[in-house]
């Protein structure tokens, strides 16, 4: 087949039998639509070959075998056009074109879904950040918690802590006058004086004057003495949670807390100045 004969013009001497791996390129090598071809396929045994196995109908064809078929109908079919009353034939995707077209589509509406996507999360943030501006999500810790009474002490009680263990209870009580650091295990309804009238102004609305050692085995009091004119005058003091003599925790400091190991101590000093 010479290069006036070939359907696109090229010379076939030397030319390798390649292989056209869909519609598209067997029609753009015959330099006709898809639908002419499909119909030379159909009606003039155009050498045409599928994948049997494939669902999608992909097809092949060689270059030399359409150049031979060419050379046997090039003068019947090189001047003729397609009917216009007959309906083009459906265009068979082949795999290759179907994975071509869906990422072409994708990147086609990957700008757009990702400005909607952008937009919808922007939204979402500045509303979140409304709602939280306003204390929506914020909600009263206590609004479903159950009191139970701890102590039924017979008289005023105040500066309550509970030891680390939750086993006790210790307290400043007034009763009939007298007031003293008392202790009661959790539940029992009985109760010991820690103090029996030694510890003189033990009550501080301003900070806290009582706590528990780490290990519950002491209960300590802030304490200040009468005319508290020098900072050596304030000091912590200790008494055994069962009971017992008082005796020096901290000298000269007040408000003392406990690492949650129990190994350290933190608290603040009265020396002139702030705390």
């Amino acid at each position: 087949m010479d290069r006036e004969n070939s359907p696109n013009g090229a010379a076939t001497p030397g030319q390798p039998e390649g292989r056209l791996d869909s519609w598209k390129k067997i029609a753009s090598y015959l330099k006709r639509d898809v639908s002419t071809v499909q119909r030379w396929e159909r009606r003039e045994a155009m050498p045409v070959h599928r994948h049997l196995h494939d669902k999608l109908g992909s097809v092949f064809a060689y270059r030399s075998e359409l150049d031979a078929w060419w050379t046997s109908r090039r003068a019947r079919l090189a001047q003729e056009s397609p009917s216009e009353n007959e309906p083009p034939a459906p265009i068979l995707q082949t795999t290759d074109d179907g994975l071509l077209t869906t990422a072409r589509r994708l990147l086609a509406t990957k700008p757009m879904w990702l400005g909607v996507a952008t937009a919808i999360m922007l939204v979402a943030c500045a509303l979140a950040w409304l709602a939280a501006d306003a204390d929506y999500f914020w909600r009263n810790p206590l609004a479903h918690a159950k009191f139970t009474r701890l102590l039924d002490f017979p008289g005023t009680e105040q500066a309550a802590t509970i030891s680390r263990d939750g086993k006790f209870v210790a307290f400043v009580g007034d009763r009939g006058g007298k007031i003293d650091v008392w202790v009661s295990n959790v539940g029992s309804g009985t109760y010991r004086d820690l103090t029996h009238g030694e510890v003189r102004d033990v009550v501080n609305p301003l900070i806290r004057v009582l706590g528990f050692s780490a290990d519950s085995s002491l209960v300590t009091i802030w304490n200040r003495r009468a005319d508290g004119s020098q900072p050596g005058d304030v000091s912590i003091l200790a008494v055994p949670t069962n009971g017992g003599p008082l005796r020096p925790y901290l000298r000269e400091a007040g408000e003392f807390d406990w690492s949650s190991d129990g190994k350290q101590l933190v608290y603040h000093t009265t020396a002139p100045g702030d705390p």
